[in-house]
């Protein structure tokens, strides 16, 4: 009996999903804050030469003294233009409203028609439909311009300064190249970084040694390597150059150091015991009383575990909001969008007139018909991104009314989910949304995703508001996990020190408060706000 394998042709209807590339556009097109909206815009206006910013005049986008087209003599030119009502196919065709444009002066119809004409002849003869309008790049470029010279001019680098200090040694050439070779491995710390590699067949962070450095140096001469460290061990910043945090320290003990000899075996023999607060036991060893501990540790407070800070640059993230939460007269609050740094776009009312134009050859029709299309598409996706954020953003400001009213202790609990479902939209489509996304509120400015977040029971209620119901709702009166967070933090700010509160010890105080929640989680929840354990907090003054 032959088993042999056979080939026959069959058709088969099969039903698949596909994200078209202006939607995936348009969900990244949602996610993206108020800057990096802005720089899309840009760019998309410099890409395409039918799309403009209705909030220039005709001028900024056709210099007549250019030989360029000048819009205002092109009948149907629209500076109130409302675009954002159009919903047209993708190639922009055939689907544009006429109530949308301006039409024909009727007293001067003739007038336009020959001013549409020549403007036609100008940019056939000036203007090649495949290059964008020279008003939009030079608008870009000057905004750019602009950018720079607000920028601060460049600060001297670590590793310009301690390159800038290699000529006060007396080095041989080949002892100034492994010099400059291990101040570029040094981190902005000024610690000896690491580089990747692959380690049992693993990516790992391996740092640099000597020999990682210097391959070439075989045993007998790696020692030139390590000279080549001790002379950036005694550039300034004092202490750069460092393999850890233990040589770090002591690099920076001078011989006029107070106390330099006791503090060389404070951090050289128990720089674990001082992270675990053992003092106790640190004293015993070194046989110096609690007294003269506090005093070592004084001075070792002097010394950096950051020798490239000065040289770091204090960037200050600037935070534009993109929401504002304005109180409305009679109670609540109303979201609305910053749209004043955006620009008001519109499609290019001579590409809509060249369209149609006798003079214009097929591949140049299409070419236009395709850029109105992708301006149009655009304009829709600007407004869509605007309609969507507002509506999310409004429905969340609405659930946590009583945070914006009352306080933070009022945040409730809240999911994506639960939006999704009064908005009857995709919870991706939420997270999106939210994402990157600040507010101006009556608390300050809030990162829209901080006031979703889960929660836990709770015996007492923190919130008296009907909650939205759905998928992901308890029944239950619950509390945030951001609120028991704030607790948690309250109550070791108020702790005394000298008998710090233990984990189980908030707990349990959290438990007679009617919050269901057990020790593991206030140890987690303490991890999370950099809190350390009861014994690291202990003070022994």
């Amino acid at each position: 009996m032959s088993m042999g394998m056979r080939f026959s042709p069959r058709q088969e209807l099969r039903q698949t999903q596909k994200l078209a590339p202006r939607l995936i556009a348009s969900m990244e097109m949602l996610q993206l804050p108020i800057l990096a909206l802005q720089e899309r815009i840009d760019q998309e206006l410099m890409e395409n030469p039918a799309l403009e910013d209705a909030n220039m005049s005709d001028d900024d986008y056709y210099d007549e003294d250019d030989n360029s087209v000048n819009l205002s003599e092109v009948s149907g030119a629209d500076s109130e233009d409302a675009s954002f009502g159009d919903k047209s196919e993708d190639n922009g065709s055939d689907d544009f409203k006429a109530d949308d444009y301006d039409s024909f002066d009727s007293a001067n119809e003739t007038d336009d028609f020959q001013s549409s004409s020549q403007a036609e002849d100008d940019f056939y003869q000036d203007i090649s439909p495949y290059e964008w309008s020279s008003g939009n790049a030079e608008d870009a470029a000057e905004r750019y311009n602009n950018l720079m010279a607000n920028l601060a001019a460049p600060s001297e680098t670590l590793k310009e300064h301690l390159l800038a200090q290699l000529p006060w040694f007396d080095l041989s050439a080949e002892q100034r190249e492994r010099c400059e070779r291990i101040i570029a491995a040094l981190n902005e710390r000024g610690f000896l970084g690491s580089y990747k590699d692959i380690v049992d067949g693993k990516e790992q962070t391996v740092p640099f040694t000597m020999e990682t450095l210097f391959p070439d140096l075989d045993e007998k001469s790696i020692d030139k390597a390590y000279d080549a460290l001790k002379v950036i061990q005694q550039m300034d910043p004092a202490g750069v150059g460092a393999r850890d945090l233990q040589e770090c320290l002591l690099l920076q003990i001078k011989p006029d150091t107070p106390d330099a000899e006791q503090l060389k075996v404070l951090i050289g023999r128990h720089l674990l015991d001082l992270e675990q607060n053992r003092l106790p036991q640190i004293c015993k060893t070194m046989g110096i009383d609690m007294t003269q501990l506090q005093t070592l540790l004084r001075h070792m407070r002097t010394l950096t575990t950051n020798p490239g800070a000065e040289f770091q640059e204090d960037r200050a993230d600037v935070i534009i909001p993109d929401l504002f939460v304005v109180p409305k007269e009679g109670g609540g609050y109303e979201v609305r969008l910053d749209e004043s740094e955006t620009p008001r776009l519109r499609v290019s009312s001579l590409y809509r007139n060249l369209e149609n134009s006798p003079k214009a050859t097929k591949e140049e029709k299409e070419y236009i018909r395709s850029k109105i299309g992708s301006a149009q598409w655009f304009i829709e996706a600007i407004e869509q991104r605007k309609q969507t954020i507002l509506a999310v953003s409004q429905a969340v400001v609405n659930y946590q009314q009583d945070f914006f009213d009352k306080g933070p202790e009022y945040i409730r609990p809240l999911v994506m989910q639960q939006i999704a479902d009064k908005l009857e939209i995709d919870v991706s489509t939420v997270s999106r949304a939210v994402k990157d996304k600040w507010m101006q509120t009556p608390r300050g400015i809030i990162e829209l995703r901080k006031l979703f977040g889960g929660g836990t029971a709770s015996a007492a209620s923190v919130s008296n508001a009907e909650p939205f119901g759905g998928a992901g709702q308890s029944s239950e009166d619950g509390v945030a996990y951001a609120v028991i967070r704030s607790k948690i933090k309250e109550m070791v700010d108020a702790e005394n020190k000298s008998l710090p509160l233990s984990d189980d010890a908030i707990a349990e105080t959290l438990q007679k408060q009617g919050f269901d929640i057990a020790r593991r989680t206030v140890a987690k929840y303490r991890q999370e706000l950099n809190i350390p354990s009861s014994r690291q907090r202990k003070s022994w003054e």
